[in-house]
């Protein structure tokens, strides 16, 4: 594992992403570490966190929507929980239903989970890449983290500009998954996790866009239902909600929707020069 400080340099790269807490777990060969914004369990959500047996180590940033019906299940299978944080319901779930439970998250996620015995690491990603995750793989190990500066951070990460990625720049306006500007670190896509073990690792899809099906004659109404119950997921919160209201069709219906669901809202607008 890498030296502390090595570490708590990395950790501050994403500092904006986590100002409220910060933590570190290290157990030879791994090491973990996290930068926290608060939002569900003010004071019980500090990472890294394991499940019940210690066995699996979570470092875990975003949300999932759907963390209080998988909690429920697990309570009816006899799980406990120290927490009420959606970060102990992923890691849990995850030590029960392993890799194929990673589709029965519904969120916006990126996560890294540590199996302690297995010396087997995992790092997933959301159904639509919301949440960024980005890794290089050395000659005896792996760093990841959540921005591509957390993994150049790391002095044996080289920072070689790739100059495919570069025209892809150029061309799209930025790099498409699993590419990265940097040659030697990579991406996860979206739907995807990453399975690395003793020095070899492989990317896994876990979820595909169903196809479509025909709306027929009540198509306002089902988009409206939608929606609805899309917005209500994403009021789940121990902290006060802000909607970016800037005018447009999708913002005024997302914060009119919150609104109906008796959510409590500041919004804000943000204008440029």
């Amino acid at each position: 594992p890498p030296a502390p400080r090595l570490l708590e340099a990395m950790l501050e790269t994403i500092r904006h992403r986590g100002p409220d807490d910060g933590g570190v777990w290290s157990l030879a060969p791994a090491a973990l570490g996290a930068r926290r914004l608060s939002i569900i369990d003010l004071a019980g959500g500090h990472q890294p966190l394991s499940d019940e047996s210690g066995r699996f180590w979570i470092v875990y940033n975003g949300e999932v929507y759907n963390f209080r019906e998988l909690r429920s299940r697990m309570e009816k299978e006899g799980a406990r929980f120290r927490t009420g944080t959606d970060t102990e319901v992923v890691v849990q779930w995850f030590a029960r239903r392993g890799e194929e439970g990673i589709g029965d998250l519904n969120g916006s996620f990126a996560f890294a989970i540590w199996a302690r015995r297995d010396r087997r690491l995992w790092v997933g990603r959301d159904r639509c890449g919301k949440k960024p995750a980005y890794y290089a793989l050395l000659e005896d190990g792996i760093v990841c983290g959540s921005e591509l500066r957390t993994v150049a951070a790391h002095p044996r990460v080289e920072r070689r500009i790739a100059p495919a990625s570069l025209a892809k720049c150029f061309a799209y306006d930025f790099v498409p998954s699993p590419a990265t500007p940097l040659a030697g670190v990579g991406k996860l896509e979206p739907a995807t996790f990453l399975r690395w073990e003793a020095g070899r690792a492989s990317t896994h899809r876990y979820w595909s866009p169903p196809a479509p099906e025909p709306f027929g004659g009540d198509a306002e109404e089902r988009i409206r239902e939608t929606l609805r119950r899309g917005v209500k997921r994403r009021l789940v919160s121990d902290v006060p909600l802000g909607v970016l209201l800037s005018g447009g069709v999708d913002s005024s219906a997302v914060s009119a929707l919150a609104r109906t669901e008796g959510a409590p809202l500041r919004s804000f607008s943000i204008s440029f020069d």
